[in-house]
């Protein structure tokens, strides 16, 4: 039984994970389930706790390389974060290098923190494409605040213009998630 919040695969009679103790099934859906495992054979039984025995080792190794990555994702996350989504608005809106700078500074600490909280969730392309998607909807506003970015409803051409290249970084941001978030989920899947 696989666990939906830390992904172990735990025996099939567990009420809770053994690794980060979310739930399962319900108390009377395990107790069938021991039920059927205590009518196993020894032979079967063994084979399954050695299979599990060396899955959980392989998953505790996962989780602790993650913990040891956090600040590496966290530096990606700023680098890909920070220079992936400001490319198209230096490109389509004449920053000056004071507004650029203000800007790559501010979106490096909301990619770094999305970085960050991707590997704590132990990655996922969804949780990564909602992290990074969140932190372009933390990210335009404070540009708008810093006055490096105009309003996009400010009328004419540059409005029209500045509309355009948020709306290509909610793209480029929702991609760059989603493939942080994918390259953790099959860094485990190559590992394992």
């Amino acid at each position: 039984m696989d666990c939906r919040a830390c992904g172990l695969s735990n025996p099939p009679y567990a009420a809770d994970c053994e690794f980060c103790a979310g739930t399962l099934q319900p108390a009377a859906e395990a107790d069938r389930h021991r039920r059927e495992w205590e009518s196993l054979g020894e032979k079967s039984k063994a084979e399954f706790l050695e299979t599990y025995r060396r899955d959980r080792e392989r998953y505790e190794a996962w989780v602790e390389k993650l913990r040891r990555d956090r600040k590496k994702h966290a530096v990606i996350g700023a680098l890909a974060y920070g220079l992936g989504t400001n490319l198209l608005l230096v490109l389509a809106y004449n920053v000056g290098a004071l507004g650029l700078l203000l800007v790559l500074l501010a979106d490096a600490a909301v990619g770094s923190a999305a970085g960050f909280f991707v590997n704590r969730a132990k990655g996922g392309e969804y949780r990564g494409l909602a992290l990074f998607g969140g932190a372009y909807l933390v990210s335009a506003p404070l540009k708008m605040l810093l006055g490096v970015l105009p309003h996009p409803l400010g009328g004419g051409m540059e409005g029209a213009g500045i509309g355009l290249a948020i709306v290509m970084g909610v793209l480029q941001s929702l991609l760059i998630g989603y493939v942080f978030g994918l390259h953790l989920s099959l860094k485990r899947s190559v590992e394992d």
